[in-house]
């Protein structure tokens, strides 16, 4: 479907909108730059504390197979 001449303006519009605000936001940049130090951060965290759950999840079952055995055993 073709565009007409005034839609074709707008799209040409908004896509130079959007370059405009990419250049400035390469400029100032930090907050980008702040949002995925936070984002790295936060996955980090995740990963460590899923890393300390499976370890207790395994301290856990070790236990219960230790009781049963004893259990077994008396």
């Amino acid at each position: 479907m073709k565009l007409k001449n005034f839609e074709r303006g707008n799209k040409e519009q908004k896509t130079k909108e959007k370059t405009k605000q990419k250049k400035r936001n390469r400029r100032n940049g930090t907050e980008e730059i702040e949002q995925k130090k936070l984002n790295r951060r936060n996955r980090t965290e995740d990963a460590k504390q899923m890393k300390q759950n499976k370890i207790t999840k395994t301290n856990e079952k070790i236990k219960m197979k230790k009781q049963k055995q004893t259990k077994k055993q008396n």
